[in-house]
């Protein structure tokens, strides 16, 4: 990756903020714009709460079932304190 590609990544990531886009597409549009410069194997990509800073939704892509199942059995074994 050179550092035009990166400038120009990160200018096409401004725009897309200003863009007026709905949460999912804008988080969507930027991963598929990083993906240019940043070699990924999958993503997550959430917002959160503010206030509680719980997760309120999420896009992913290629993240193997299996770890899904694994974080899911890890976070519903954890006891609230």
């Amino acid at each position: 990756m050179d550092k035009r590609s990166a400038a120009r990544t990160a200018e096409d990531i401004v725009r897309l903020c200003h863009a007026g886009l709905d949460s999912r597409t804008l988080r969507v549009e930027t991963l598929r714009l990083l993906r240019r410069v940043i070699p990924v194997d999958s993503f997550w990509f959430a917002t959160a709460d503010p206030a509680t800073l719980l997760f309120t939704s999420s896009v992913m892509e290629d993240i193997p079932r299996s770890t899904l199942r694994q974080r899911s059995s890890l976070t519903s074994s954890c006891k609230p304190m």
